[in-house]
């Protein structure tokens, strides 16, 4: 364990370290940690994109779409097929 994350436990199954929600702690302090750990691990992920040419494809395609599945956590899905087909067309 890192000293940014005592008392958090280990990750349980296939989940990650911060976010588990069977870790103690608030869901607040759970996402600070997982944002400190992937803030210090990009340098490493930078490095291993770039080599494997997929660099950009992660900074124009990977990244920009994290702000629409944060508004998709944030405001669910629609529930009818009107609702979906408008989410659709707005996606595409």
């Amino acid at each position: 364990m890192h000293a940014v994350s005592p008392g958090l436990g280990g990750g349980v199954g296939v989940g990650s370290l911060g976010l588990t929600p069977a870790n103690p702690g608030s869901g607040r302090v759970r996402a600070a940690v997982e944002s400190v750990l992937t803030y210090h691990l990009m340098d490493h992920y930078e490095e291993q994109l770039r080599e494997a040419g997929l660099w950009r494809a992660f900074t124009e395609t990977e990244m920009p779409v994290i702000t629409l599945l944060a508004t998709m956590e944030m405001n669910g899905f629609g529930k009818t097929l009107k609702a979906l087909f408008k989410l659709m067309m707005t996606v595409l």
